[in-house]
């Protein structure tokens, strides 16, 4: 979709344009990486040469024609930029030629002052961090207060600049849903019409019926479901998350993970672990060679949560931390997110200390979710997997007999989620007054291991516990094993 429109733009807006006389117009395709500007730009560049002999077939004539490249006017030979990251086109008016449009291929580290944009479009805004795209693309469009287009689907990520701009009170919206979609496609072709709609009911079908989160927000571009509670108990049971049972994590799991939020005065401390598989989809794993920062996308089996004060008392860091290392050893996990919020460090550094006192490898990854905005991060992840299907939580059954997954399942109807109040863009999650959402957090902070841990692989970074620095790696858990001392008779005479 987004080739067709840059291509339309570059090559017949200029057509259209009533207010740049003279001027010639510019479109700048945007990434933040270069090798990524790049390879985008190159499915632009062939389409904007299509769409060229396209507008030469409609409008073209012996005394105006599209030209790019070396071309001849007057018998004069002329040659204009037809490069890997920048495309001009000219047009011929009889004896003579002049600039009609160009499209530049730039990333957010081009060094290069004067842009500005009348117009700013962005696709698949779901995928594109708000914070980030304020900071770096949007003031292209500042000093021509340039329109933005934004589009993609309904999203329950709240960092997304999709959400971000959806809650916009002074953005204009318009929603088609997938059955809009069919009848404009019936307009011009019954047959292209008929095979998108099966193949859209197959989807549907294949991820959880009409009702489920994942079908309203892609399909059906319903926004309410993320506005207000966390989720429901009907939500819930919609998306058919109560799968898993309670039982030691399968070792054959491609890993399995925990996350643990760690109590202060009056709190949980809760550990939640996990199994999880790769998903066999579109999406790629993360690979050192890739130029896009891509993550794995997994399903999550939640095999065991652990509330070590069940009454909210103090406890010993140091007999804990030997508690947790002991789970960690029995369930074998791979992989420890570890909640490192406000006073949370010295825990953090104990808990390393007993891990590596047991001998067991499981990589800590330290998080700290006490701003809002990693806080959005992690709860985002979340929510994505849990209205997805990916993330199965204990059957129902167990809330009877398990009271740390009766203590989650109470956590997560109550759990709220509001716009802030401030005009802030990140939404927050919290419990309201007089309950608590400890349970909940390790939920998300087990679930947000290995997203947050291939996004330190993938940018290089060092995981720092105390004195301790060590590079990040999709790890497997082993235990060294105890070195046994031959005993020997000794005489002595």
């Amino acid at each position: 979709m987004l080739e067709h429109l840059v291509s339309f733009l570059t090559v017949f807006a200029p057509r259209y344009k009533t207010d740049l006389v003279g001027e010639k117009w510019t479109t700048i395709t945007c990434s933040y990486k270069e090798k990524s500007a790049l390879k985008n730009f190159r499915g632009f560049r062939q389409k904007i040469k299509n769409a060229t002999e396209i507008y030469n077939d409609i409008y073209g004539n012996k005394n105006h024609k599209l030209v790019y490249g070396n071309y001849k006017v007057a018998g004069e030979s002329k040659t204009i930029v037809d490069s890997n990251s920048h495309l001009e086109i000219d047009v011929i008016q009889g004896d003579t030629s002049q600039g009609w449009s160009q499209i530049y291929a730039l990333s957010t580290n081009t060094d290069q002052d004067g842009y500005a944009s009348c117009l700013n479009y962005v696709d698949e805004a779901i995928l594109v961090d708000a914070k980030e795209y304020y900071r770096s693309i949007s003031p292209f469009r500042v000093a021509n207060s340039a329109c933005t287009i934004i589009t993609g689907i309904a999203s329950t990520d709240s960092s997304s600049l999709q959400y971000s701009v959806h809650f916009n009170e002074k953005s204009y919206k318009t929603i088609y849903t997938w059955e809009d979609i069919y009848k404009l496609k019936r307009i011009t072709s019954e047959e292209e019409a008929e095979s998108y709609k099966k193949s859209v009911l197959a989807e549907i079908a294949d991820n959880g019926g009409h009702n489920s989160t994942e079908v309203q927000t892609n399909f059906y571009m319903s926004w309410e479901i993320t506005d207000g509670k966390f989720t429901t108990r009907e939500q819930l049971r919609k998306n058919n998350v109560f799968q898993s049972e309670i039982c030691t994590p399968n070792i054959n799991a491609d890993f399995i993970v925990a996350g643990i939020d760690l109590s202060s005065v009056s709190d949980y401390q809760v550990l939640t672990i996990a199994e999880t598989y790769r998903m066999n989809t579109e999406y790629k794993q993360y690979n050192k060679h890739r130029d896009d920062d891509v993550t794995s996308k997994w399903d999550y089996y939640i095999k065991e949560i652990v509330t070590f004060n069940p009454d909210r008392q103090r406890m010993d860091t140091e007999i804990e931390a030997g508690k947790l290392a002991k789970i960690l050893n029995a369930n074998k996990v791979d992989i420890l997110m570890i909640d490192s919020s406000g006073t949370q460090k010295s825990q953090l550094q104990e808990i390393y200390k007993a891990i590596k006192k047991l001998g067991i490898n499981t990589m800590c990854v330290p998080y700290d979710f006490g701003g809002w905005s990693n806080k959005a991060n992690m709860m985002s992840e979340l929510e994505l997997n849990l209205f997805s299907g990916r993330l199965k939580l204990p059957k129902e059954e167990y809330k009877k007999s398990h009271d740390s997954f009766r203590l989650l399942y109470e956590e997560l109807l109550v759990l709220k989620k509001e716009k802030p109040k401030n005009g802030g863009r990140n939404i927050q999650y919290l419990a309201p007054p007089g309950k608590t959402d400890d349970h909940c957090m390790t939920l998300a902070l087990c679930i947000y291991a290995l997203p947050r841990l291939e996004q330190l692989i993938y940018k290089k970074d060092f995981i720092e516990i105390g004195t301790e620095r060590y590079r990040p790696r999709l790890n497997k858990f082993t235990q060294e094993k105890k070195k046994e001392i031959n005993k020997q008779a000794t005489w002595f005479f």
